[in-house]
């Protein structure tokens, strides 16, 4: 690219920076201008129609710099990456039925098992952890958030945090009038009502009712549209509808592997509760309720139908590990109770 053009994309903001302009930039960084390196990440972080052609630029060669800048946004970009799968980008030629002419639609397909970058289990726990410990500003909370969000790692812990230090920090009144804060409420309703099992929020209506009040407390007072797009879903909630869900379990292996005496806490605990509250010695099946599992194991009463079903039946495997047999109205939230109710535990959900 000749200079004056690299002046002319310098001064030009991402949603007006076009695919080839992007990707000429990101070469003489790959060269060594890290001059233009505050330009690249505002690219690959600003929400634009070209933002995921920009992402799915990245090689793994980049992986490299990006982790040299030390900078927040590279970090997250970098964890991300790791997760994050590349795309596919393909024009389809179609003929309109009404009018006969000849459209061309951009297709956009996932590419299964890419990621932008290497994923290295340790590398990524070292990036979080070095996230998680930076004393965000205001602005930089729902990008981190946004980010960390595409990860297995908790993003929720960021939130918890940013919200612990404003209510030390700022006076009542002022969070009363904070956009941000409202933002954070409103994500905490979120993780109540949908759910957040892997950040250990499980379904409370009472909890989610009282975060959206709050969220639409702060909207009203300050008139932001940056969050509560939708509403307050508690609006048209009626916890009775749960009365009328129509169950699907579906049936689901669990392998736990772990410590021995780790291992042996899960047997006990399991046939204690077969015990009270299933069906010992049934060939059929143990039966015991999986809301009792999640009292039992997190102290978390719901109703919510996203937890019914059953623990069926525990057996020690060959190889050293436990497997549950449960049939399920959820699948992926039980590895998720399971380790986090035994700490020390990694659960594998078999395939099929």
């Amino acid at each position: 690219m000749e200079e004056n053009n690299i002046l002319d994309t310098q001064n030009k903001c991402a949603r007006q920076m076009g695919v080839d302009e992007f990707a000429a930039m990101l070469n003489e960084v790959r060269q060594g201008n890290k001059g233009l390196a505050p330009q690249v990440l505002n690219a690959l972080l600003e929400d634009g129609d070209l933002q995921g052609k920009f992402r799915d630029m990245l090689e793994a060669e980049d992986k490299q710099w990006l982790l040299a800048l030390d900078n927040l946004k590279a970090d997250c970009i970098v964890l991300a990456g790791m997760y994050r799968e590349k795309c596919r980008y393909y024009d389809e030629l179609f003929t309109d039925e009404d009018t006969g002419e000849e459209v061309v639609i951009e297709r956009t397909e996932l590419i299964e098992g890419t990621s932008w970058f290497e994923r290295n289990k340790d590398e990524a726990q070292a990036l979080y952890g070095k996230i998680c410990a930076t004393d965000l500003q205001d602005a930089d909370v729902r990008m981190v958030v946004d980010w960390v969000d595409a990860t297995p790692f908790n993003e929720m812990a960021i939130v918890e945090k940013k919200k612990r230090q404003m209510e030390e920090q700022v006076p009542a009144h002022e969070l009363g009038l904070s956009p941000l804060y409202g933002w954070i409420c409103e994500v905490l309703g979120d993780a109540y009502y949908y759910g957040e099992e892997h950040c250990g929020y499980y379904i409370d209506i009472a909890k989610a009712r009282e975060y959206y009040a709050k969220a639409q407390e702060i909207k009203h007072a300050t008139g932001d549209e940056t969050f509560m797009h939708w509403g307050n879903p508690m609006e048209d909630f009626d916890e009775k509808d749960w009365e009328e869900y129509v169950v699907s379990p579906e049936t689901r292996n669990y392998s736990i592997s772990g410590a021995a005496q780790v291992l042996d806490k899960v047997r006990a605990t399991i046939d204690k509760l077969t015990e009270k509250y299933g069906m010992p010695g049934n060939e059929f099946g143990r039966y015991v309720p999986t809301p009792i599992l999640l009292q039992a194991l997190l102290g978390i009463k719901s109703k919510a139908p996203n937890y019914w079903g059953n623990l069926l039946f525990m057996e020690d495997q060959p190889d050293g590990t436990l497997s549950l047999t449960m049939e399920v109205e959820q699948t992926h939230v039980w590895p998720h109770v399971l380790e986090q109710g035994f700490p020390g535990i990694e659960v594998e959900t078999e395939k099929e």
